[in-house]
């Protein structure tokens, strides 16, 4: 689990709750105020997206909340063993070893080296994943941007909604109340589902398809590199300057064994 987001959100309605108070929450949960709010922007998502993007989406939620199972320094470890074990025993020599190696796209790279494919054939390959991958993250994170400003629009109608309510209903103390529930709920209901929930959701599909991204040109690069033959020290120092100042110092100190 991603640490940051579940103690994000958990914190998030910890201070929403004590905000509100617990003994006014009943006040909050409007069945009216809550379907026009979610109902209307979750509609015109639907309308703005084809269906399979629009469940695909929160099918994404997921990344946000797992944590990325590639890390870019054991990519790096694995790429460097794999190319020592080129420059001694050969190119075909890697074919034996893809069993042994976790990250999907590295095999399939190293697949393609190995199959005899030239440098061009193997970068446009992977390339075309790599672009497939971001355009899928990208959709996700439109959808979820394009509900960040739905949001806040259908608490506006909702507000509107109510206040023609109230103004209809003047002469009826009684019915001012519910009305006016509605005008200020929608509101807060449409702030509280853009900001809190899917601003934050399209910033983290967007952090984490720059982190897949990245990891992907690390491993093309490798894998061009162990394919053209070159040493392994070059490599490493090629494939560092893919790594942030954070994953080198983790580079360095398991290294150094500490």
């Amino acid at each position: 689990m991603d640490k940051a987001t579940i103690i994000g959100f958990f914190f998030g309605v910890a201070c929403m709750v004590y905000g509100i108070e617990i003994k006014n929450l009943p006040f909050f949960l409007d069945p009216i105020g809550i379907s026009l709010t979610i109902g209307g922007a979750t509609a015109s998502v639907m309308i703005s997206f084809t269906m399979e993007q629009f469940f695909d989406s929160f099918k994404m939620v997921g990344i946000c909340i797992k944590p990325t199972t590639e890390d870019p320094v054991e990519i790096l470890e694995q790429i460097l063993v794999l190319s020592e074990k080129s420059r001694r025993e050969g190119i075909l020599a890697l074919d034996k070893e893809l069993k042994n190696v976790k990250f999907p796209f590295l095999v399939k790279g190293l697949q393609l080296v190995v199959d005899g494919n030239d440098a061009e054939t193997v970068k446009e390959v992977l390339n075309l994943e790599k672009d497939a991958m971001n355009e899928r993250h990208n959709t996700g994170k439109h959808i979820w941007e394009a509900l960040s400003e739905y949001y806040p629009a259908w608490g506006m109608i909702g507000t509107v909604v109510g206040l023609i309510q109230m103004l209809g209903q003047v002469s009826d103390p009684e019915a001012l109340g519910p009305a006016m529930a509605v005008a200020l709920l929608t509101t807060f209901f449409g702030a509280f589902g853009a900001f809190f929930i899917c601003v934050p959701i399209a910033y983290k599909l967007k952090m984490r398809a720059a982190q897949e991204l990245g990891t992907k040109e690390l491993i093309i690069v490798g894998i061009l590199a162990i394919q053209s033959g070159d040493n392994p020290r070059t490599i490493k120092e090629k494939l560092s300057g893919c790594l942030s100042p954070l994953e080198r110092q983790q580079l360095s100190k398991k290294e150094k064994g500490i």
